[in-house]
């Protein structure tokens, strides 16, 4: 009688896990009293959005710039290396060879708190803004430790520097024209005036001091799209270039033909130069660029008329002294080798 009973409760509950089998399973499980952990925005491994974004994977198939930043560099500074570099990685429109990882630091140690020693895709700067000299009374004052540091066969840069003093550059972070100073030394560490005369045509390659001579086009074997492109925008005669106060050599582009030209080293338009406000980067520097060996977009070039321009009562085609916001400094530029 007892096992009979036993069998027929055994076939009810069969019978009721047949016809209802969720409600079967949730009278078997006990309730727990603790609240089930719900994920959180501090869960590990759970991405969550940010106000400021990533920086994207460099595009392999174009041209890229790679920044370094010491430790420490501000927000607002990053944001205006960061702004020059897409300005000239939207002027070079083709890739150039990638130069892989090895045992050298390709600052050469020349920045204090930046070393590098990954592969290059397809130029690294390393960037600081710290102390140097200060603001020195007298002597000649060192704005920064700027320029490539190693290059290519083709003479085209691996890597380069950009080591601002503070106390020459607060002011321009001040008023808001470090970015136009930025861009003018990243110019010249893609080659602009720092790696003259160019590999393929020798252009920019007579500098010689105090000489009437100093033209981007004496010695030159082929076309120099730097003297095109001045031409084309209506400067008349050849393009002159003018040497760093604190270096050898040519360094920027027609001091006393095109006002506050950005590759000119003269910020904005000092001594009654015209030519408005601001430094542009003109189709002369893109030019420039062209014969360097770059590959490049004359339509991302900005607007410039080098007509009417005053000449400047500041050196003289073959010296050419850095005006930054009233302060008149030089640039050293590091020693350059090829890898």
């Amino acid at each position: 009688m007892q096992m009979a009973h036993l069998l027929l409760l055994l076939v009810a509950a069969i019978a009721v896990y047949a016809s209802e089998p969720d409600a079967f399973q949730a009278t078997t499980a006990a309730p727990s009293r603790r609240p089930t952990r719900r994920p959180t925005s501090k869960a590990k491994g759970t991405p969550q959005p940010t106000a400021r974004a990533t920086n994207p994977a460099p595009d392999p198939t174009k041209y890229n710039i790679v920044l370094k930043f010491a430790p420490g560099t501000r927000e607002d500074v990053k944001a205006l290396f960061t702004a020059a570099a897409a300005k000239w990685e939207g002027i070079i429109t083709k890739d150039i060879t990638d130069v892989p990882a090895s045992n050298t630091e390709w600052f050469d140690g020349k920045v204090p708190g930046v070393k590098y020693y990954g592969r290059v895709d397809d130029l690294v700067i390393a960037a600081k803004v710290g102390k140097i000299d200060g603001t020195p009374s007298n002597g000649l004052n060192v704005l920064a430790y700027s320029g490539p540091v190693y290059v290519r066969g083709s003479m085209l840069p691996v890597s380069g520097i950009m080591f601002f003093d503070k106390a020459d550059v607060q002011p321009l972070i001040d008023d808001g024209s470090f970015g136009d100073v930025i861009l003018h030394e990243m110019g010249h560490i893609l080659g602009v005036g720092s790696i003259w005369p160019t590999a393929k045509a020798n252009c920019g390659g007579v500098c010689a001091p105090k000489s009437a001579a100093a033209y981007y086009t004496k010695g030159s074997t082929a076309t120099c799209y730097a003297q095109k492109a001045a031409a084309e925008l209506g400067l008349s005669g050849p393009l002159q270039i003018g040497g760093n106060a604190m270096g050898s050599g040519a360094q920027s582009l027609g001091l006393r033909q095109l006002c506050n030209e950005l590759m000119t080293g003269l910020l904005g338009s000092p001594n009654g130069r015209t030519g408005g406000t601001g430094n542009p980067l003109s189709k002369i520097t893109v030019g420039a660029l062209q014969d360097l060996g770059y590959k490049v977009d004359y339509t991302m070039a900005d607007a410039f008329d080098p007509t009417g321009c005053e000449p400047s009562s500041i050196g003289t085609a073959a010296e050419d002294t850095v005006i930054w916001g009233g302060s008149s400094g030089g640039v050293v530029r590091p020693d350059i080798a090829m890898v």
